[in-house]
């Protein structure tokens, strides 16, 4: 499976800041742009990656076990 770069950089930003605006801020995308990365990315692995909640964003099991090969 082949992953773009900008796309596990993007998973990294994400993960490190735990929520969407200020990771898109960073990566000077809008976040439904990296919303739509990260569920291509979940979809393209067929896992998991984030618990997503109105008020936060928390790394699964698979998202804590993929950060340190996508890093």
């Amino acid at each position: 499976m082949d992953v773009p770069l900008h796309v596990l950089r993007s998973f990294c930003v994400l993960a490190d800041e735990l929520h969407f605006t200020r990771a898109a801020a960073l990566l000077s995308i809008s976040a439904p742009s990296l919303s739509q990365q990260i569920s291509r990315l979940e979809g393209a692995i067929g896992v998991k990656l984030l618990e997503r909640s109105p008020r936060r964003v928390v790394l699964t099991d698979a998202g804590a076990e993929l950060l340190p090969l996508a890093r």
